[in-house]
């Protein structure tokens, strides 16, 4: 084998390996304890039991869409659903390389109304975990349902607390 052919076997396999790690895909996994809660007094409940996750990574952004079924929203028992509709929550520009605070867009659509909100979120990254946790506490009723029975509460806050954990893998 000549310095030639040596050479550019060499610059072959160098270019390869970082065009591979350009490309290398991540996995993205919810682990256990992740729930969205909202507050009654001093007590937090679940939302729900079950979510639907969907990820979609640009460049070192997470957006997270997490849907809600209508049936499996819990609900209040004597009073009629605050979500008459499937209920999904949007995050947006979820840095994932970084820990701190950060100012996350998210959007909620429910009841066949959409509305946008800004949430501050403190995010932890250890290795491969990645934890969410932040407070939608300025979204009122009005802004989720028309339904008349709500129309005294139209003002009242509903706070949503998020607890988000997810485990990144890389796939090489």
């Amino acid at each position: 084998m000549t310095k030639r052919n040596k050479f550019l076997l060499i610059f072959i396999l160098i270019f390869s390996l970082i065009i591979n790690n350009l490309y290398c895909e991540k996995n993205f996994k919810i682990l256990s304890g992740s729930n969205l809660y909202m507050r009654i007094f001093f007590f937090f409940f679940p939302i729900s039991n079950k979510y639907e996750y969907i990820f979609q990574e640009q460049d070192d952004l997470l957006i997270l869409d997490i849907t809600l079924k209508k049936e499996n929203i819990k609900n209040e028992p004597s009073t009629q659903p605050l979500f008459e509709t499937d209920l999904n929550i949007k995050l947006q520009n979820v840095p994932i390389n970084k820990s701190g605070k950060s100012d996350i867009p998210i959007s909620i659509r429910c009841n066949k109304k959409v509305g946008f909100k800004n949430v501050d979120f403190t995010i932890y990254r250890n290795d491969n975990i990645l934890i969410l946790k932040g407070c939608l506490d300025n979204l009122s009723v009005n802004e989720i349902s028309d339904n008349e029975y709500f129309k005294k509460r139209f003002k009242w806050k509903y706070p949503i607390y998020f607890d988000i954990r997810i485990r990144i893998s890389e796939n090489n």
